[in-house]
C-alpha cells in the first residue's frame, strides 16, 4: 500500500513536472514572441518618429528661410522708404533754403530800391535848390545893377563933390555880389552841398524812424518832400476862407505850425472820421516813405490841404471829392508817438497856419 501509495505520489508528480514544464516552454515561447513583437513595433515605432521628427525639421528649416527672406524682404523696403524720405527732406531743404535766399535777394532789391529812390528825390531838391538859386543870384545882379544905374544918375545930379563917397557906398552895396560872381559855382556847391547834406539827414532820419531818439518837427519842402525848405505865412490870405473842419471836434494834441513844422497836429480817437476841408480833386492817397504813414492830399480852389498818420484811405489819386466829405480814419502810422491828425494848409502855394482858419 505504501509502494501503491509512492508510486501514486511519483506519478502524480512526473505530471506535475511535465505539466509546469510545458508551461514553463509555453510561457517562455509566449515571452520570447511578445519580446520580439515589441522589439519590432518599438523600431516600427523609433523609425516612424524619426522620419515624422525629420519632416518637422526639415518644414522647420523651410519656415526659418521662408521668414529670413521675409524679413530681409521687409529691410530693403524700410530701407527703400528711408532713403526716399531722406531725398524728400533734402529736396524740401533744398526748396526752403532757395525760397529763403529768394526773399532776401527781394528784400536787398527793395532796400536798393529805397535808397535809390531817396538819393534821387535829394539830387531832385539839389537841382532844383541850385536852380533856385541860379534865378535869385540874376535877380540879385538885375537889381544890383540897377542900383548902380540909378545911384550913377544920382551921383552926377548931386556933384562931384560926393561922388567919392557915393561910389565907395556902391561899391560896399555890390560886394557880395562881386564875391558871388567872382566864383558863383563854388558859391552855387558849398550851399547846395549844405543844404543837400542837411536835407538828406533829415529825409533818412525821418523815414528810417528810430525807438532810441525822439526826433525834432519834419521839415516840410516844396512839392512834398523835394525843392527848397520856405517859412509859412502868418495866417490865410485876404478873403480866404470858407474851409469844412477836418473833424468833428478840434483841439490841439502835439506841435504847432512854425518854420521846421508846417502843419497842426489835431488829437482824435484811434479810427475816428478824416473829413475834407474844401472840395478838389485827390493829389496822393497812399503811404509815405518820409514820416506821413498813410496820407491823403487835395486840391482846389487855390487850397492844398494834407491829411496825415491815418490807417483806412476812403479816398485814392485822383478822386473828385466834396467838402465835408469822408476821406479817411485817423491812426498813428508813420512817425508818430500817438493818434492824432497833421493837417497841413497851402493856400496859392503858401504856406497857411492851420490855427488861423480853425480858430483852434
Amino acid at each position: 500500500m505504501l509502494t501503491w501509495l509512492r508510486d501514486q505520489v511519483l506519478a502524480l508528480w512526473s505530471r506535475i513536472s511535465q505539466v509546469l514544464s510545458s508551461a514553463y516552454s509555453y510561457a517562455s515561447d509566449r515571452a520570447s514572441s511578445a519580446l520580439a513583437s515589441a522589439k519590432a513595433w518599438a523600431t516600427t515605432a523609433i523609425a516612424a518618429a524619426l522620419a515624422t521628427a525629420g519632416r518637422w525639421i526639415d518644414a522647420a528649416a523651410t519656415s526659418a528661410q521662408q521668414l529670413l527672406a521675409i524679413a530681409k524682404y521687409e529691410l530693403l523696403q524700410l530701407i527703400a522708404k528711408a532713403a526716399t524720405a531722406a531725398q524728400q527732406l533734402v529736396s524740401i531743404a533744398k526748396y526752403e533754403l532757395l525760397q529763403l535766399i529768394a526773399k532776401a535777394a527781394t528784400a536787398a532789391q527793395q532796400l536798393v530800391a529805397i535808397a535809390e529812390y531817396n538819393l534821387w528825390q535829394g539830387l531832385v531838391a539839389a537841382s532844383a535848390a541850385a536852380q533856385q538859386l541860379v534865378t535869385l543870384a540874376k535877380y540879385e545882379l538885375f537889381k544890383a545893377l540897377a542900383e548902380a544905374s540909378t545911384a550913377a544918375r544920382q551921383l552926377v545930379d548931386i556933384g562931384k563933390s560926393d561922388v567919392s563917397a557915393k561910389v565907395d557906398a556902391l561899391s560896399d552895396q555890390l560886394q557880395p555880389a562881386w564875391q558871388f560872381f567872382a566864383d558863383p559855382l563854388a558859391n552855387i556847391a558849398a550851399y547846395v552841398s549844405s543844404f543837400f547834406l542837411d536835407m538828406l539827414c533829415d529825409v533818412l532820419a525821418h523815414g528810417l524812424g528810430t525807438v532810441k531818439y525822439d526826433l525834432p518837427p519834419k521839415r516840410v519842402y516844396l512839392g512834398g518832400g523835394g525843392g527848397v525848405y520856405i517859412g509859412g505865412g502868418p495866417g490865410p490870405p485876404p478873403g480866404a476862407g470858407g474851409l469844412a473842419p477836418p473833424l468833428s471836434s478840434l483841439y490841439v494834441t502835439g506841435y504847432r505850425f512854425g518854420p521846421s513844422h508846417h502843419g497842426l497836429d489835431l488829437g482824435l480817437t484811434d479810427g475816428q472820421a478824416v473829413f475834407a476841408m474844401h472840395a478838389g480833386v485827390v493829389l496822393s492817397a497812399g503811404w509815405s516813405n518820409v514820416g506821413y504813414g498813410y496820407n491823403v492830399v487835395l486840391e482846389g480852389g487855390g487850397w492844398w490841404t494834407r491829411y496825415a498818420h491815418a490807417k483806412a484811405l476812403g479816398v485814392q489819386a485822383g478822386d473828385k471829392v466834396r467838402a465835408s466829405q469822408q476821406i479817411a480814419n485817423g491812426d498813428s502810422t508813420g512817425n508818430s508817438t500817438g493818434p492824432h491828425l497833421h493837417l497841413e494848409i497851402k493856400y496859392n502855394g503858401q504856406w497857411v497856419d492851420p490855427a488861423t482858419v480853425l480858430g483852434t
